[in-house]
């Protein structure tokens, strides 16, 4: 089992807001804000961002992108976007073609958090389309097709 380290004690202090809006201040002066971006981004609007993480960004808008682009780019930050693919569009399909990003695809099957049992449980519960993205990372239109 890894250890488990206390980073409590590397704190400042840590406060919330409001539920929307999280600040983790470190005795090194380092400072990690979250916030809610909303749909568009506009939530975000007006900082400068070093650092973005996203999180399911294959569900995040594309104006949520446009929002904060601007806002890494006056200080050379960076971002990183993070995702189960949902179909081939959008602006994280985009990155995913895009020469200027680093991908990397990490299939569930090479995944120590998921056992064999469960994975094949999954198989026999989805259809081959549905597995291929949620547990493959594969970009698919085929889910989203209606006829």
């Amino acid at each position: 089992m890894p250890k488990r380290i206390d980073f409590s004690k590397r704190f400042d202090k840590q406060f919330k807001k409001s539920p929307l809006e999280i600040k983790i201040a470190f005795k090194n002066g380092t400072n990690i804000f979250c916030y809610a971006a909303g749909e568009t981004g506009e939530g975000l609007r007006g900082l400068t961002i070093k650092k973005l993480m996203v999180d399911e960004g294959s569900r995040m808008s594309r104006e949520f992108f446009i929002a904060v682009l601007p806002m890494l780019s006056v200080i050379k930050g960076s971002m990183d976007i993070a995702s189960t693919p949902c179909g081939k569009e959008g602006y994280f399909y985009d990155c995913s073609k895009d020469e200027h990003y680093k991908k990397f695809y990490v299939s569930a099957e090479y995944c120590p958090r998921h056992s064999k049992e469960f994975l094949e449980s999954q198989k026999k519960m989805m259809s081959k389309l549905e597995y291929a993205q949620e547990y493959l990372a594969h970009f698919l239109d085929e889910l989203r097709r209606v006829f």
